[in-house]
């Protein structure tokens, strides 16, 4: 699986769009972790209201942060009126932080909790 995607205008593009409000390079889908996550490429990362013209299910991306895909995902560039939808398979398999999540949380809870989650006190 390709680790990471391009969207934009620029000839090297790996979803190649052709719009007037789209930047040659507006947007990235990559992989970390074994999930999907979509940054916008356009805005000030300083700023944290500048305008990406890059939308996740309708809301607006901020600059300089990685957004979490899930299936059936709606996404837009440049304006909203075409959207495209995420389809993929989500990669079961460990979880390693909400295991660790899951394992600090049973460290502090009562013991009939952690009886019915199968843990011994």
């Amino acid at each position: 699986m390709q680790e990471f995607f391009s969207i934009g205008t620029a000839g090297g593009s790996d979803l190649l769009l052709e719009a007037q409000q789209v930047a040659e390079e507006h947007a990235c889908i990559e992989v970390k972790a074994g999930r999907l996550y979509c940054s916008a490429l356009v805005g000030d990362p300083d700023n944290f209201l500048d305008e990406t013209r890059t939308w996740l299910n309708d809301t607006e991306l901020r600059p300089g942060c990685s957004y979490l895909l899930t299936p059936g995902a709606k996404l837009a560039f440049g304006d909203q009126s075409e959207q495209y939808i995420v389809n993929f398979e989500e990669k079961s398999g460990p979880d390693p932080i909400g295991d660790m999540l899951m394992k600090g949380m049973l460290n502090n809870a009562s013991p009939e909790v952690r009886k019915q989650m199968g843990q011994d006190s």
